[in-house]
């Protein structure tokens, strides 16, 4: 439908603020959805698609770790 695949860049990523004790179930799975489950989802799609031609894939990371649970998501990453 578009041609190609070149390149992916993961750089969406959502944070919460507020310690572990606040920070509610629905707070946990959001920010690990947008923060991990997104980058993997996209970045499998996006290997199936570069397989045979090429490309790359970029993962950006913010400072936003100031958020116990937000780096917890992260960490998952390997950041």
């Amino acid at each position: 439908m578009f041609g190609k695949v070149d390149v992916l860049v993961n750089s969406a990523g959502i944070i919460r603020r507020g310690s572990t004790l606040e920070t509610t179930d629905d707070d946990w799975r959001l920010t690990f959805d947008a923060n991990v489950n997104g980058v993997f989802y996209f970045s499998r799609a996006a290997v199936k698609a570069m397989r045979t031609t090429g490309g790359g894939i970029v993962n950006i990371a913010s400072n936003g770790q100031t958020c116990d649970f937000f780096r917890l998501s992260h960490a998952a990453l390997g950041y």
